[in-house]
């Protein structure tokens, strides 16, 4: 039997963890003192310290509440305002043009889109919507689908909020979270995002149908639709799952959704796509990057030079802002093992990825907490759930001032660097167009064009197709009659 000091024992390991926290983040952020590892050690040492002190408090073994009122804009309302809101903020993406894939990608022909053997990434809907919308808007109708896409993702979020008990405002908080979050830049404003922003997209709507004990037809269109938009979606039943659990539903309704998974996943197999290597590192180490390196990037997502400018405010109060939270949080639980149901989305979500999860200093692949990012906002809107009406605005107040304010701020920020990446694409073909008519070369080789600027992808891949696009002959297999190199602004002939 547990006695009455076993818990408070617990609370008082989980302060000192919170404390752990701050003092780790100060030494990190602020005095550089530390490596990120022993960051991301302390935030895994706290979150284990929490997740105790709940389960000896008898968190777990209630019942989730039911909110207390459900005032607030309903659903259709926040659909509205998200999108609008979507589009005010990332105006400038819709100009940004062509980037990188997204030149090899428009090129594909319906045949090759369609065609499941010979190509791992096998995402046809997204593909087919380029199809009908390049035509006629060329790249800005390819950025209004992201940008737009954005904002309904953001609504889900709110309605998915809502479904798992918060009232309104606060499920209102949850989508404004995801809304404004700096590191979704890269999926929303890149063309080629459209994978991961689509599969988002169907991911929620499959979400909210299975809390919400549709037909399991619908959940399993829902799922096949994020299927056929990214691969990652294979980790969409098990994030379901994590709800159902969090609020004492039964998981028997999601067996159908299972069985497609698998069978997606033999199909895909017998068809030729490849899985990850074999890991190298530890397994401990493994396991670590898993967890910590998502919750790490989410608590704090800005880049390395932002840090190193503001790293007091955006990261050590940005993370004692969360250890406080989860630690008031457990003073007074309410939800049952919501909040861990949802912690757990933000593994699950990069789980199909655990040899790719990479987040450079730029934020550079930080399209892979794009699916992380449900479970995240929802998180942090939980967190200020409190029964206690000045504990509760406090705590949104707070979270509203250091996340989602700075997140506009910085959204703006990151889409400069695309802006300037799409400066350089468009002074690179000028010169390509310009060295090719002067030297009347038929083909040409190009070497060290830019790969990318501060994170942003420019011509990683995509480049003879871009430069097909300008009606430049292909080489047909012969060796090139001409090569250029690019120097600082321009191509230099080689010979």
């Amino acid at each position: 039997m547990i006695g009455k000091w076993t818990p408070r024992i617990a609370a008082a390991l989980a302060l000192l963890g919170a404390v752990r926290v701050t003092w780790v983040a100060v030494a990190y952020f602020g005095a550089g003192r530390l490596t990120r590892h022993r960051l991301e050690a302390a935030w895994i040492a706290f979150v284990l310290l929490s997740v105790v002190w709940l389960a000896l408090s008898g968190a777990f073994r209630s019942e989730p509440a039911e909110p207390e009122s459900r005032n607030g804009p309903g659903i259709p309302v926040l659909s509205a305002v998200f999108v609008v809101g979507s589009v005010v903020l990332y105006w400038p993406a819709i100009w940004i043009g062509l980037l990188s894939d997204d030149f090899s990608l428009v090129s594909r022909d319906t045949a090759s889109i369609l065609r499941i053997g010979g190509w791992d990434h096998y995402r046809p809907l997204p593909l087919i919507a380029w199809k009908l919308l390049f035509p006629v808007g060329a790249a800005p109708a390819l950025h209004v689908m992201n940008v737009v896409l954005h904002g309904v993702n953001a609504s889900l979020a709110a309605d998915l909020a809502a479904r798992l008990g918060h009232r309104r405002p606060l499920a209102a908080l949850a989508g404004a979270i995801f809304l404004t979050f700096p590191a979704a830049v890269e999926p929303v404003a890149w063309s080629s995002g459209i994978f991961d922003v689509g599969m988002v997209t169907f991911g929620l709507l499959y979400l909210r149908a299975s809390m919400s004990d549709h037909s399991r037809t619908t959940q399993v269109l829902w799922l096949i639709g994020a299927l056929l938009s990214k691969e990652t979606a294979v980790a969409l039943p098990l994030a379901a799952a994590a709800l159902r659990l969090g609020t004492s539903r039964p998981v028997r309704p999601l067996v159908l959704s299972g069985v497609v998974t698998v069978g997606y996943i033999v199909t895909r197999m017998s068809m030729g796509l490849s899985l990850p290597p074999a890991a190298t590192s530890p397994l401990r180490y493994t396991l670590k990057e898993l967890v910590g390196r998502p919750f790490a990037s989410l608590a704090v997502p800005y880049t390395g030079s932002e840090l190193a400018i503001h790293p007091f405010m955006l990261g050590t109060v940005s993370v004692t802002l969360v250890a406080a939270l989860v630690w008031l949080y457990c003073r007074t639980p309410h939800a049952g093992a919501r909040p861990i149901a949802l912690g757990s989305i933000v593994v699950i979500g990069v789980l199909p990825l655990w040899r790719f999860v990479a987040i450079g200093e730029t934020l550079e692949g930080s399209r892979y907490l794009y699916l992380p990012l449900v479970g995240w906002s929802i998180l942090l809107a939980d967190l200020v759930a409190h029964d206690s009406a000045l504990r509760r605005w406090a705590c949104t107040i707070a979270l509203v001032t250091i996340v989602a304010v700075p997140g506009v701020w910085y959204v703006r920020q990151h889409l400069e660097r695309w802006e300037e990446a799409a400066q350089v694409r468009d002074t690179v073909l000028r010169s390509a167009a310009q060295v090719l008519s002067e030297s009347k070369c038929a083909s040409a080789y190009f070497g060290n064009v830019p790969d990318s600027r501060q994170g942003v992808y420019i011509f990683r891949n995509g480049f003879s197709e871009a430069l097909a696009g300008r009606a430049v002959a292909a080489a047909g297999g012969a060796p090139p009659a001409c090569a250029f190199t690019w120097t600082e602004n321009h191509f230099e002939k080689i010979h």
